[in-house]
């Protein structure tokens, strides 16, 4: 048990940084309409939250995190990538949140010291 419980303490665990993340995009943007000139700040925001909560779970991970905002008008847009890492701690989280004039894509890549 003891185990297990230790192995949970510096894995990456995707449900607490999916929560994360949902929580600083709905703080940051919530239900504002898309506004350009407002971007850069609501994707640097997003950002800084999302690394703020990261580093309070004492983990050891250092993070990438990327955030993209796409205003909803048609535009496709195809992101891809890719990990070499070890699958056992290392780990990844996508989210797409959405509202009625815009797009939030955040990822957070976890990866242990």
């Amino acid at each position: 048990m003891d185990e297990l419980q230790g192995a949970e303490e510096v894995a990456f665990v995707v449900d607490d940084v999916t929560t994360i993340i949902k929580d600083a995009v709905e703080n940051t943007i919530g239900t504002s309409p898309y506004q350009h000139n407002r971007v850069n700040q609501w994707t640097s925001s997003v950002v800084e939250t999302c690394l703020n909560q990261l580093t309070k779970l004492g983990k050891p991970f250092k993070y990438i995190v990327t955030c993209v905002i796409l205003q909803k008008n048609g535009a496709g847009l195809h992101t891809a990538s890719s990990c070499f890492w070890d699958n056992t701690v290392d780990g990844s989280c996508t989210v797409r949140w959405e509202n009625k004039t815009m797009y939030c894509i955040v990822s957070i890549f976890g990866l242990t010291i």
